[in-house]
């Protein structure tokens, strides 16, 4: 009997083959093949956590089912999967207190594959947002230094209230598409009439906004947190890091030959009170010349460290802070901008040559070796301007070419991985 009496072809006979002969089961394999259903996360919350503590997050994607271990790169953080279902993995965070501070990978192993995205270390105080934070009227104060961790979702705003005196420069760093989302965040701060009177969307180059703002008058002022158009998902979560921290802005020169003594003009803010300079997460041997508030000059014995790129950070009171410098340890040797940030910091004994055009933070003049021989790697440039991220940016010499090196922020790969869960 057909399954429909129309005129048309009877429906059950058209399936009998499939039924029967495999042709249904072939079309399930080929469905179910892991290059469809490899696993994918959309979302960690918190993205984050701080050392020496226990963090619970939520991990968000497709094909996550029977995850069994998530794996983090570097030292001193490791993670258990307490549930996992197709769309959600619920897993335990262990971070120690002596885990290097900043970005690395976060992997989810499952039976099809596995998936990394970007998980952030800090060792500053953190906390939740607290909803409602929709009301400027009604912000919670929350104390600084803090890093505090939220989403925004569709025609969503966050406020937070935060108090400031007369003078004091506060820094507010958002971090969202730096830590693998796709939110563009805007940042503003409001004063006590609600009225806007600073406001930055992209300042890095993967749109996350930074603000560094001096109060003239002292009170509270409340801190806004929104997307751009007022876009927002359940996946846009961020660490917004508030409070009087110091921040760098660039190091010049942007790199030096291991086991040599270099000098370093460190730009940012807030740095008088700066007492260790770190580099790859370990105090390096360093003195400090001179120091303000914007800027610090330093003597720096590059250590014995192979060629490189390495993170440059700073510590005050024995925190180390985020949002690190990249410096580069080479073999070869090192030439300057004569006319570099400072008035030429590393630039001893160099003769000015010809001029360095089209760099970004302004241009300079290049130095040749103090033998006259042609330089194994030339200028190395930190450059910042009001819209993009520091970034660092080396020229070397190789058979008589010039390139151009580029060390672009962490960017963990974001295809599956053929790793998979053991049976």
């Amino acid at each position: 009997m057909c399954l429909f009496s129309s005129g048309r072809k009877c429906l059950l006979w058209g399936l009998l083959p499939a039924l029967f002969f495999g042709g249904g089961q072939e079309k399930a394999a080929a469905a179910e093949s892991p290059r469809t259903l490899s696993p994918f996360i959309q979302s960690i919350f918190p993205r984050g956590g701080r050392q020496g503590t226990e963090v619970e997050i939520s991990i968000q994607g497709k094909y996550l089912g029977g995850a069994c271990e998530i794996r983090f790169s570097g030292t001193g953080v490791k993670g258990k999967v307490l549930d996992a279902s197709e769309s959600q993995v619920k897993a335990l965070v262990n971070i120690s207190p002596d885990a290097p501070v900043g970005r690395r990978d976060l992997r989810v192993l499952t039976p099809r594959g596995s998936f990394v995205q970007v998980f952030e270390v800090g060792a500053l105080p953190e906390q939740m947002e607290v909803e409602p934070n929709d009301d400027w009227s009604k912000a919670s104060l929350v104390p600084l230094p803090v890093v505090v961790n939220g989403r925004v979702f569709a025609g969503d705003y966050d406020y937070f209230r935060v108090r400031a005196s007369a003078g004091q420069v506060l820094v507010f760093d958002l971090n969202s598409s730096r830590n693998g989302t796709r939110f563009d965040a805007v940042l503003s701060i409001l004063d006590e009439k609600g009225q806007e009177i600073a406001s930055q969307d992209d300042y890095y180059f993967d749109k996350d906004p930074h603000l560094e703002y001096r109060f003239a008058q002292p009170g509270e002022y409340v801190v806004a947190v929104n997307g751009f158009r007022e876009a927002g998902s359940p996946f846009s979560e961020y660490r917004l890091l508030m409070g009087e921290l110091p921040t760098l802005s660039y190091v010049f020169p942007a790199g030096a030959q291991r086991g040599r003594s270099v000098e370093l003009l460190v730009a940012g803010s807030n740095l008088e009170a700066v007492d260790t300079l770190v580099l790859d997460h370990a105090p390096v041997k360093a003195e400090i010349i001179e120091r303000g508030s914007r800027q610090l000059k330093v003597r720096m014995n590059v250590p014995n460290l192979d060629s490189g790129f390495y993170p440059l950070s700073v510590r005050e009171g024995g925190v180390e802070m985020p949002n690190p410098l990249t410096f580069a340890i080479s073999d070869g040797r090192e030439i300057a901008l004569a006319d570099g940030p400072g008035g030429g910091a590393g630039t001893d004994g160099c003769a000015p040559e010809s001029p360095v055009g089209g760099c970004p933070g302004g241009s300079g003049r290049v130095c040749a070796s103090p033998d006259g021989g042609p330089p194994s790697r030339a200028a190395s440039i930190t450059s910042r301007t009001p819209d993009t991220a520091t970034r660092l940016l080396r020229m070397h010499a190789s058979d008589g070419s010039w390139n151009l090196d580029f060390k672009l922020e962490h960017e963990p790969s974001m295809r599956a991985q053929e790793e998979t869960c053991v049976q």
